[in-house]
């Protein structure tokens, strides 16, 4: 004699809310209400500055990238460059780039065109 199983029918729910999505609504609203918390504002202060620090960054990697191709500089591990070249190749980068500093033509001298009064980058 077989026996027949009858298998037990689940009612159909409805998917909860994504327990990410719940995380998140509770912080926004835990944040509302922290709004005016002196560590909220020194962390919104903080984005501002990394976010004008990463501008920074950005624009002096520009200014870097224009002038590295003029620069000669000897890695300080190569052992092969004697005390004297590595000086010698310094002082020739350290004049390369005083003189793009006095090169109007440079990206970094120009004057802006917007009739501003500011005194190009020397």
């Amino acid at each position: 004699m077989r026996r027949q199983f009858r298998f037990k029918q689940i009612p159909f729910k409805e998917p909860q809310i994504d327990p990410i999505d719940e995380i998140i609504s509770q912080l926004s609203d835990e944040m509302q209400k922290n709004q005016d918390h002196p560590l909220c504002k020194l962390l919104e202060e903080n984005v501002k500055c990394t976010q004008q620090l990463a501008e920074s960054l950005e624009e002096m990697s520009s200014i870097l990238s224009d002038v590295s191709s003029n620069i000669n500089i000897i890695p300080q591990g190569k052992s092969n460059y004697t005390k004297a070249e590595q000086i010698k190749a310094e002082l020739e980068a350290r004049l390369i780039f005083h003189a793009k500093c006095n090169d109007p033509n440079w990206p970094v001298n120009r004057t802006p065109n917007d009739g501003s009064n500011s005194q190009p980058n020397t």
